[in-house]
Protein backbone atom coordinates (compact mmCIF):
# COMPACT_ATOMS: atom_id res chain seq x y z
CA UNK A 1 0.00 0.00 0.00
CA UNK A 2 0.89 3.68 -1.02
CA UNK A 3 0.22 6.23 1.97
CA UNK A 4 -1.75 9.15 -0.15
CA UNK A 5 -0.06 12.56 0.16
CA UNK A 6 -2.01 15.24 2.11
CA UNK A 7 -3.34 17.54 -0.20
CA UNK A 8 -4.41 14.51 -1.98
CA UNK A 9 -6.07 13.74 1.01
CA UNK A 10 -7.67 16.68 1.50
CA UNK A 11 -9.41 16.76 -1.73
CA UNK A 12 -10.95 13.20 -0.49
CA UNK A 13 -12.30 14.46 3.13
CA UNK A 14 -13.01 17.89 1.53
CA UNK A 15 -15.67 16.38 -1.08
CA UNK A 16 -19.35 16.67 -0.28
CA UNK A 17 -22.39 15.56 -2.05
CA UNK A 18 -21.68 19.62 -4.05
CA UNK A 19 -18.38 20.32 -3.43
CA UNK A 20 -16.97 18.01 -6.02
CA UNK A 21 -13.17 17.20 -6.05
CA UNK A 22 -12.77 15.99 -9.84
CA UNK A 23 -11.37 17.17 -13.04
CA UNK A 24 -11.74 16.78 -16.42
CA UNK A 25 -10.40 17.69 -19.66
CA UNK A 26 -11.99 17.15 -23.18
CA UNK A 27 -10.29 16.90 -26.57
CA UNK A 28 -11.94 17.66 -29.78
CA UNK A 29 -10.50 15.46 -32.83
CA UNK A 30 -11.28 15.55 -36.41
CA UNK A 31 -11.70 12.13 -37.61
CA UNK A 32 -12.84 13.12 -40.97
CA UNK A 33 -9.87 11.68 -42.42
CA UNK A 34 -8.76 9.38 -39.68
CA UNK A 35 -10.41 5.89 -40.14
CA UNK A 36 -8.21 4.48 -37.08
CA UNK A 37 -10.55 6.95 -34.97
CA UNK A 38 -12.78 4.27 -33.37
CA UNK A 39 -13.73 3.24 -29.62
CA UNK A 40 -11.84 0.03 -30.04
CA UNK A 41 -8.42 1.55 -31.46
CA UNK A 42 -8.86 4.66 -28.16
CA UNK A 43 -9.21 1.26 -26.27
CA UNK A 44 -5.91 0.01 -26.85
CA UNK A 45 -3.81 3.54 -26.64
CA UNK A 46 -5.52 3.23 -23.40
CA UNK A 47 -4.15 -0.28 -22.20
CA UNK A 48 -0.83 0.69 -23.64
CA UNK A 49 -0.05 3.56 -22.12
CA UNK A 50 -1.93 4.10 -18.76
CA UNK A 51 0.86 2.01 -16.55
CA UNK A 52 2.79 5.44 -16.96
CA UNK A 53 0.52 6.93 -14.63
CA UNK A 54 -0.12 3.91 -12.33
CA UNK A 55 -2.46 5.72 -9.95
CA UNK A 56 -5.57 4.83 -12.35
CA UNK A 57 -5.28 1.20 -11.57
CA UNK A 58 -5.31 1.59 -8.00
CA UNK A 59 -8.15 2.76 -5.92
CA UNK A 60 -8.43 4.20 -2.21
CA UNK A 61 -8.68 2.34 1.13
CA UNK A 62 -9.88 4.04 4.01
CA UNK A 63 -8.74 4.16 7.22
CA UNK A 64 -10.98 2.61 10.01
CA UNK A 65 -11.99 6.22 11.71
CA UNK A 66 -10.36 8.42 9.61
CA UNK A 67 -7.47 9.07 11.78
CA UNK A 68 -4.65 8.36 9.23
CA UNK A 69 -4.61 9.50 5.66
CA UNK A 70 -6.17 6.91 3.18
CA UNK A 71 -3.65 4.64 1.41
CA UNK A 72 -3.68 3.63 -2.41
CA UNK A 73 -4.21 -0.09 -3.25
CA UNK A 74 -4.28 -2.51 -6.41
CA UNK A 75 -7.49 -2.87 -7.80
CA UNK A 76 -7.91 -6.71 -8.30
CA UNK A 77 -10.93 -6.30 -10.73
CA UNK A 78 -8.95 -3.16 -12.88
CA UNK A 79 -10.40 -3.83 -16.65
CA UNK A 80 -9.42 -0.34 -18.27
CA UNK A 81 -13.09 -1.48 -20.34
CA UNK A 82 -15.19 -0.67 -16.79
CA UNK A 83 -13.87 2.59 -17.02
CA UNK A 84 -13.91 3.92 -20.25
CA UNK A 85 -17.77 4.74 -22.09
CA UNK A 86 -18.98 4.86 -25.73
CA UNK A 87 -21.58 7.38 -26.49
CA UNK A 88 -23.11 9.39 -28.94
CA UNK A 89 -23.88 12.64 -28.51
CA UNK A 90 -27.34 13.76 -28.75
CA UNK A 91 -28.72 16.08 -32.16
CA UNK A 92 -27.88 18.13 -33.41
CA UNK A 93 -24.38 17.55 -32.27
CA UNK A 94 -22.79 20.74 -32.37
CA UNK A 95 -21.00 22.17 -29.71
CA UNK A 96 -23.41 23.41 -27.53
CA UNK A 97 -24.83 19.59 -27.50
CA UNK A 98 -21.57 18.55 -26.88
CA UNK A 99 -21.35 21.32 -24.16
CA UNK A 100 -24.42 19.93 -22.44
CA UNK A 101 -23.68 15.89 -22.42
CA UNK A 102 -19.92 17.17 -20.75
CA UNK A 103 -21.61 19.07 -18.43
CA UNK A 104 -23.96 16.17 -17.04
CA UNK A 105 -20.70 13.88 -17.30
CA UNK A 106 -19.40 16.37 -14.83
CA UNK A 107 -22.28 16.54 -13.03
CA UNK A 108 -21.21 12.83 -11.77
CA UNK A 109 -19.28 11.73 -8.18
CA UNK A 110 -16.62 9.31 -8.89
CA UNK A 111 -17.27 5.38 -7.02
CA UNK A 112 -14.71 5.33 -4.56
CA UNK A 113 -15.34 1.35 -4.67
CA UNK A 114 -13.29 1.67 -7.80
CA UNK A 115 -10.15 3.84 -9.48
CA UNK A 116 -11.28 7.32 -9.68
CA UNK A 117 -11.69 8.11 -12.98
CA UNK A 118 -13.62 7.53 -16.32
CA UNK A 119 -13.37 8.14 -20.18
CA UNK A 120 -15.61 8.98 -22.57
CA UNK A 121 -15.45 8.17 -26.72
CA UNK A 122 -18.27 10.52 -27.71
CA UNK A 123 -19.42 10.19 -31.69
CA UNK A 124 -21.95 11.83 -33.40
CA UNK A 125 -20.33 15.69 -33.53
CA UNK A 126 -21.27 17.84 -36.19
CA UNK A 127 -18.18 17.85 -39.09
CA UNK A 128 -16.79 14.34 -38.86
CA UNK A 129 -15.99 15.15 -35.16
CA UNK A 130 -15.16 13.03 -31.75
CA UNK A 131 -14.97 14.03 -28.75
CA UNK A 132 -12.27 11.99 -26.06
CA UNK A 133 -13.08 13.57 -22.34
CA UNK A 134 -11.97 12.30 -19.50
CA UNK A 135 -12.96 12.64 -15.63
CA UNK A 136 -10.22 12.16 -12.56
CA UNK A 137 -10.61 12.44 -8.73
CA UNK A 138 -8.27 15.69 -7.65
CA UNK A 139 -6.80 13.64 -5.43
CA UNK A 140 -4.93 11.35 -8.41
CA UNK A 141 -3.09 14.65 -9.74
CA UNK A 142 -3.28 18.22 -10.06
CA UNK A 143 -3.60 20.24 -13.24
CA UNK A 144 -0.01 20.00 -14.42
CA UNK A 145 0.50 16.33 -13.78
CA UNK A 146 -2.97 15.56 -15.59
CA UNK A 147 -1.39 17.50 -18.63
CA UNK A 148 1.35 14.87 -18.40
CA UNK A 149 -0.89 12.21 -18.62
CA UNK A 150 -2.74 13.64 -21.77
CA UNK A 151 1.42 13.71 -23.56
CA UNK A 152 0.90 10.54 -23.21
CA UNK A 153 -1.94 10.42 -24.94
CA UNK A 154 -0.97 12.51 -28.14
CA UNK A 155 1.12 11.51 -30.47
CA UNK A 156 2.97 13.55 -33.06
CA UNK A 157 2.18 11.89 -36.20
CA UNK A 158 -1.20 10.42 -37.49
CA UNK A 159 0.76 7.06 -37.44
CA UNK A 160 3.01 6.60 -34.57
CA UNK A 161 5.32 3.52 -34.03
CA UNK A 162 4.72 1.36 -31.33
CA UNK A 163 5.81 2.60 -28.17
CA UNK A 164 8.49 0.51 -26.73
CA UNK A 165 9.31 2.29 -23.17
CA UNK A 166 6.27 1.88 -21.78
CA UNK A 167 7.01 0.04 -18.20
CA UNK A 168 4.82 -2.42 -16.63
CA UNK A 169 2.37 -1.37 -14.12
CA UNK A 170 3.44 -0.18 -11.21
CA UNK A 171 1.45 -1.84 -7.82
CA UNK A 172 0.62 0.15 -5.12
CA UNK A 173 0.46 -3.36 -2.99
CA UNK A 174 -2.28 -5.82 -1.78
CA UNK A 175 -5.59 -4.52 0.35
CA UNK A 176 -3.96 -4.54 4.27
CA UNK A 177 -6.94 -5.30 6.70
CA UNK A 178 -9.04 -3.06 8.60
CA UNK A 179 -6.88 -4.15 11.65
CA UNK A 180 -3.93 -3.59 10.27
CA UNK A 181 -4.82 -0.14 9.32
CA UNK A 182 -6.32 0.75 12.44
CA UNK A 183 -3.04 -0.07 14.14
CA UNK A 184 -0.85 1.62 11.89
CA UNK A 185 -3.47 5.03 12.34
CA UNK A 186 -2.92 4.79 16.35
CA UNK A 187 0.54 7.10 16.62
CA UNK A 188 -0.42 9.57 13.92
CA UNK A 189 -3.12 11.22 16.10
CA UNK A 190 -0.96 11.55 19.18
CA UNK A 191 1.38 13.66 17.44
CA UNK A 192 -2.16 15.85 15.75
CA UNK A 193 -1.59 18.49 18.44
CA UNK A 194 2.31 19.15 17.90
CA UNK A 195 1.84 19.09 13.94
CA UNK A 196 -1.28 21.39 14.31
CA UNK A 197 0.86 23.67 16.55
CA UNK A 198 3.92 23.29 13.64
CA UNK A 199 1.28 24.03 10.98
CA UNK A 200 0.17 27.74 12.81
CA UNK A 201 3.75 28.69 13.59
CA UNK A 202 4.58 28.16 9.94
CA UNK A 203 1.97 29.86 8.66
CA UNK A 204 2.33 32.82 10.96
CA UNK A 205 5.81 32.99 9.72
CA UNK A 206 4.38 33.25 6.12
CA UNK A 207 1.94 35.30 6.75
CA UNK A 208 4.50 37.93 8.73
CA UNK A 209 7.13 37.37 5.28
CA UNK A 210 3.55 38.91 2.86
CA UNK A 211 2.74 41.33 5.64
CA UNK A 212 6.73 42.88 5.23
CA UNK A 213 5.91 43.82 1.64
CA UNK A 214 5.81 47.16 0.27
CA UNK A 215 2.66 46.80 -1.44
CA UNK A 216 -0.55 45.61 -0.21
CA UNK A 217 -1.56 42.59 -1.32
CA UNK A 218 -5.18 40.86 -2.42
CA UNK A 219 -6.18 38.14 -0.09
CA UNK A 220 -9.29 35.69 0.28
CA UNK A 221 -12.75 37.51 1.11
CA UNK A 222 -11.94 40.74 -0.91
CA UNK A 223 -13.91 40.02 -3.40
CA UNK A 224 -17.44 41.07 -3.67
CA UNK A 225 -19.91 38.79 -4.43
CA UNK A 226 -22.31 38.62 -7.67
CA UNK A 227 -24.54 36.04 -8.90
CA UNK A 228 -22.41 33.31 -9.57
CA UNK A 229 -21.24 33.20 -6.11
CA UNK A 230 -23.71 31.36 -3.64
CA UNK A 231 -24.45 28.14 -2.61
CA UNK A 232 -23.75 25.29 -4.84
CA UNK A 233 -25.66 22.63 -6.31
CA UNK A 234 -25.13 18.98 -7.90
CA UNK A 235 -25.92 20.38 -11.36
CA UNK A 236 -23.05 21.34 -13.69
CA UNK A 237 -22.38 22.89 -16.96
CA UNK A 238 -19.68 23.38 -19.74
CA UNK A 239 -19.17 25.81 -22.33
CA UNK A 240 -15.99 26.25 -24.19
CA UNK A 241 -14.61 28.65 -27.55
CA UNK A 242 -11.35 29.60 -28.63
CA UNK A 243 -9.35 33.15 -29.63
CA UNK A 244 -6.78 33.74 -32.33
CA UNK A 245 -3.09 33.60 -30.02
CA UNK A 246 -1.66 36.34 -32.83
CA UNK A 247 -3.93 38.30 -31.69
CA UNK A 248 -3.91 37.84 -28.09
CA UNK A 249 0.11 38.18 -28.44
CA UNK A 250 -0.69 41.95 -30.78
CA UNK A 251 -1.78 42.51 -27.55
CA UNK A 252 0.54 41.71 -25.18
CA UNK A 253 3.37 43.48 -27.42
CA UNK A 254 1.76 46.50 -27.67
CA UNK A 255 1.27 46.75 -23.76
CA UNK A 256 4.52 45.17 -22.75
CA UNK A 257 2.46 42.84 -20.34
CA UNK A 258 2.44 39.00 -20.07
CA UNK A 259 -0.10 36.56 -22.07
CA UNK A 260 -2.29 35.74 -18.97
CA UNK A 261 -2.98 39.33 -18.07
CA UNK A 262 -3.92 39.67 -21.31
CA UNK A 263 -6.42 36.22 -21.19
CA UNK A 264 -7.38 37.97 -17.46
CA UNK A 265 -8.56 41.08 -19.27
CA UNK A 266 -10.75 38.97 -22.08
CA UNK A 267 -12.37 37.03 -19.21
CA UNK A 268 -12.64 40.69 -17.12
CA UNK A 269 -14.24 42.29 -20.18
CA UNK A 270 -16.56 39.41 -20.87
CA UNK A 271 -18.04 39.00 -16.61
CA UNK A 272 -18.30 42.42 -16.80
CA UNK A 273 -20.24 42.78 -19.95
CA UNK A 274 -22.23 39.85 -18.50
CA UNK A 275 -23.21 41.50 -14.97
CA UNK A 276 -23.72 45.17 -16.83
CA UNK A 277 -26.94 43.53 -18.73
CA UNK A 278 -28.11 42.15 -15.59
CA UNK A 279 -27.59 45.32 -13.28
CA UNK A 280 -24.96 43.36 -11.34
CA UNK A 281 -21.61 44.62 -11.98
CA UNK A 282 -20.03 45.77 -7.83
CA UNK A 283 -18.04 48.70 -7.23
CA UNK A 284 -15.30 46.70 -6.48
CA UNK A 285 -13.54 45.36 -8.82
CA UNK A 286 -13.54 41.17 -9.18
CA UNK A 287 -11.12 38.87 -7.90
CA UNK A 288 -9.59 36.17 -9.29
CA UNK A 289 -7.48 33.00 -7.59
CA UNK A 290 -4.47 32.20 -9.96
CA UNK A 291 -3.11 28.82 -9.29
CA UNK A 292 0.57 28.45 -8.73
CA UNK A 293 2.77 25.20 -9.21
CA UNK A 294 4.64 24.47 -6.70
CA UNK A 295 6.44 21.64 -8.55
CA UNK A 296 10.02 21.34 -9.40
CA UNK A 297 10.78 21.96 -13.24
CA UNK A 298 12.00 18.59 -13.33
CA UNK A 299 9.04 16.69 -11.23
CA UNK A 300 6.78 14.31 -12.93
CA UNK A 301 5.07 12.98 -9.53
CA UNK A 302 1.11 12.67 -9.81
CA UNK A 303 0.49 14.18 -6.90
CA UNK A 304 -0.68 18.01 -5.85
CA UNK A 305 1.54 20.60 -5.53
CA UNK A 306 -0.22 23.54 -6.03
CA UNK A 307 -1.36 26.69 -4.10
CA UNK A 308 -3.32 30.33 -5.60
CA UNK A 309 -2.58 33.52 -5.46
CA UNK A 310 -5.26 36.53 -6.11
CA UNK A 311 -4.97 39.17 -8.85
CA UNK A 312 -7.61 42.24 -9.31
CA UNK A 313 -9.71 41.57 -12.54
CA UNK A 314 -10.28 45.24 -12.49
CA UNK A 315 -14.29 45.32 -13.70
CA UNK A 316 -14.68 48.80 -11.96
CA UNK A 317 -12.44 50.32 -14.68
CA UNK A 318 -14.67 50.99 -17.75
CA UNK A 319 -11.62 51.74 -20.41
CA UNK A 320 -10.22 48.35 -21.75
CA UNK A 321 -6.65 49.55 -21.93
CA UNK A 322 -6.75 50.58 -18.74
CA UNK A 323 -8.16 47.36 -17.22
CA UNK A 324 -4.97 45.91 -18.75
CA UNK A 325 -2.52 47.87 -17.23
CA UNK A 326 -4.71 47.49 -13.58
CA UNK A 327 -4.84 43.50 -14.14
CA UNK A 328 -0.70 43.71 -15.20
CA UNK A 329 0.12 45.41 -11.47
CA UNK A 330 -2.47 43.25 -9.59
CA UNK A 331 -0.32 40.46 -11.34
CA UNK A 332 3.18 41.63 -10.86
CA UNK A 333 2.36 41.67 -7.07
CA UNK A 334 0.59 38.53 -7.10
CA UNK A 335 4.12 37.33 -8.31
CA UNK A 336 5.90 39.13 -5.68
CA UNK A 337 3.27 36.80 -3.25
CA UNK A 338 4.45 33.64 -5.20
CA UNK A 339 7.78 33.87 -4.48
CA UNK A 340 7.48 34.70 -0.46
CA UNK A 341 5.07 31.49 -0.61
CA UNK A 342 7.65 29.38 -2.22
CA UNK A 343 10.64 30.96 -0.24
CA UNK A 344 8.64 29.54 2.61
CA UNK A 345 7.06 26.57 2.65
CA UNK A 346 3.99 25.34 4.49
CA UNK A 347 2.81 21.74 4.88
CA UNK A 348 -0.70 20.88 3.77
CA UNK A 349 -2.85 20.78 6.34
CA UNK A 350 -3.43 17.17 4.89
CA UNK A 351 0.30 16.46 6.47
CA UNK A 352 -1.08 17.65 10.23
CA UNK A 353 -5.05 17.34 10.40
CA UNK A 354 -6.18 13.09 10.48
CA UNK A 355 -9.38 13.31 7.67
CA UNK A 356 -11.46 13.01 9.97
CA UNK A 357 -11.32 16.31 11.23
CA UNK A 358 -10.84 17.77 7.53
CA UNK A 359 -14.20 15.74 6.91
CA UNK A 360 -16.40 17.18 10.30
CA UNK A 361 -14.62 20.21 9.54
CA UNK A 362 -15.98 20.39 5.17
CA UNK A 363 -19.41 18.96 6.31
CA UNK A 364 -19.99 21.40 9.23
CA UNK A 365 -19.50 24.16 6.70
CA UNK A 366 -21.32 22.61 4.09
CA UNK A 367 -24.63 21.79 6.25
CA UNK A 368 -25.01 25.53 7.56
CA UNK A 369 -24.48 26.65 3.89
CA UNK A 370 -21.29 28.03 4.50
CA UNK A 371 -20.96 30.25 1.38
CA UNK A 372 -24.18 32.05 2.36
CA UNK A 373 -22.66 33.53 4.87
CA UNK A 374 -19.44 34.87 4.50
CA UNK A 375 -17.76 36.98 1.65
CA UNK A 376 -16.96 35.47 -1.35
CA UNK A 377 -13.03 34.32 -1.20
CA UNK A 378 -12.41 34.39 -5.49
CA UNK A 379 -15.08 35.09 -7.79
CA UNK A 380 -13.40 32.83 -10.29
CA UNK A 381 -10.45 30.64 -10.55
CA UNK A 382 -8.31 31.49 -13.74
CA UNK A 383 -5.96 29.03 -15.02
CA UNK A 384 -3.88 29.51 -17.98
CA UNK A 385 -1.71 26.42 -19.44
CA UNK A 386 1.06 27.12 -22.61
CA UNK A 387 0.62 24.32 -24.76
CA UNK A 388 2.15 23.08 -27.76
CA UNK A 389 2.20 25.35 -31.04
CA UNK A 390 2.64 22.14 -33.65
CA UNK A 391 -0.15 19.74 -33.96
CA UNK A 392 -0.74 16.87 -32.24
CA UNK A 393 -3.06 13.73 -32.68
CA UNK A 394 -4.49 10.96 -30.69
CA UNK A 395 -5.93 7.24 -32.26
CA UNK A 396 -4.83 8.37 -35.64
CA UNK A 397 -7.20 11.63 -35.62
CA UNK A 398 -5.78 15.38 -35.30
CA UNK A 399 -6.77 17.21 -31.96
CA UNK A 400 -8.78 20.51 -32.60
CA UNK A 401 -8.54 21.77 -29.30
CA UNK A 402 -8.10 20.90 -25.77
CA UNK A 403 -10.22 22.42 -22.69
CA UNK A 404 -9.27 21.06 -19.66
CA UNK A 405 -11.88 21.32 -16.82
CA UNK A 406 -11.17 22.57 -13.51
CA UNK A 407 -13.53 22.18 -10.27
CA UNK A 408 -15.67 24.73 -9.47
CA UNK A 409 -14.90 25.54 -5.26
CA UNK A 410 -17.01 26.49 -1.92
CA UNK A 411 -19.00 29.56 -2.86
CA UNK A 412 -17.68 29.79 -6.44
CA UNK A 413 -20.21 28.45 -9.37
CA UNK A 414 -17.64 29.25 -12.16
CA UNK A 415 -14.29 27.93 -13.23
CA UNK A 416 -12.27 29.07 -16.24
CA UNK A 417 -9.36 27.46 -17.56
CA UNK A 418 -7.03 28.65 -21.15
CA UNK A 419 -4.55 26.86 -22.85
CA UNK A 420 -2.71 27.42 -26.02
CA UNK A 421 -2.49 25.18 -28.82
CA UNK A 422 -1.58 25.19 -32.30
CA UNK A 423 -2.19 29.39 -32.92
CA UNK A 424 -4.99 29.85 -30.79
CA UNK A 425 -6.47 29.87 -26.80
CA UNK A 426 -8.54 27.04 -25.99
CA UNK A 427 -11.06 28.51 -23.12
CA UNK A 428 -13.35 26.68 -21.11
CA UNK A 429 -16.25 27.58 -18.49
CA UNK A 430 -17.45 25.14 -16.12
CA UNK A 431 -19.99 26.56 -13.69
CA UNK A 432 -22.88 25.61 -11.56
CA UNK A 433 -25.98 24.88 -13.60
CA UNK A 434 -27.97 26.98 -10.46
CA UNK A 435 -25.77 29.71 -10.50
CA UNK A 436 -25.10 30.94 -13.73
CA UNK A 437 -27.56 29.04 -15.88
CA UNK A 438 -26.20 29.78 -19.86
CA UNK A 439 -22.19 29.92 -19.54
CA UNK A 440 -22.29 30.13 -23.58
CA UNK A 441 -23.21 33.79 -23.05
CA UNK A 442 -20.01 34.13 -21.41
CA UNK A 443 -18.73 32.15 -24.71
CA UNK A 444 -20.06 35.04 -27.25
CA UNK A 445 -18.66 37.81 -25.27
CA UNK A 446 -15.17 36.42 -25.62
CA UNK A 447 -14.07 37.78 -28.98
CA UNK A 448 -15.87 41.20 -28.06
CA UNK A 449 -13.44 41.38 -25.44
CA UNK A 450 -10.66 41.12 -27.21
CA UNK A 451 -11.90 42.97 -30.77
CA UNK A 452 -12.29 46.47 -27.86
CA UNK A 453 -8.14 45.66 -26.84
CA UNK A 454 -7.07 45.10 -30.33
CA UNK A 455 -8.95 48.49 -31.46
CA UNK A 456 -6.84 50.61 -28.47
CA UNK A 457 -3.68 48.95 -30.57
CA UNK A 458 -2.83 52.17 -33.67
CA UNK A 459 -3.02 51.10 -36.72
CA UNK A 460 0.20 51.13 -38.82
CA UNK A 461 0.49 53.74 -41.67
CA UNK A 462 0.41 52.61 -45.19
CA UNK A 463 4.32 51.88 -46.26
CA UNK A 464 6.07 53.80 -47.90
CA UNK A 465 9.32 53.74 -50.16
CA UNK A 466 12.54 55.74 -49.63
Amino acid sequence: MKRLAGTDAVFLSAETPTWHQHVGGMVLLDASEAPTCTYDHMLRVLHERLPLSPKFAWKVKEVPGGFDRPVWVDDPDFHVENHFIRAACPRPGDERALGDMVGRIMSQQLDRRRPLWQAWFIEGLEGDRVAFVMKFHHAIADGMSGMALAEQLFDLTPEPPPRADVPAQASAGDTPSDVELAARSLWPPGRTPIRIARYLTQQAQRGLSLARLEERLLTPFDAPKVSWNGKLGVRRRVAFGDLSLHDVRRVKDHFGVKVNDVMIAIVAGTLRRYLVAREGLPDQPLIAGVPVSLREADDREMTNKVSAVFASMATHVEDPADRLREIHRSTQAAKTTSKAMQARRVQSIGEVAPPMLVTLASRTLWANSFETVVPAAVNTVISNVPGPDFPLYMAGAEVEGIFPIAPIMIGMGLNTTLISYKGHVDIGFHCDADLLEDPWELVEGLQPSLDELLRTIPRRGPRTDR
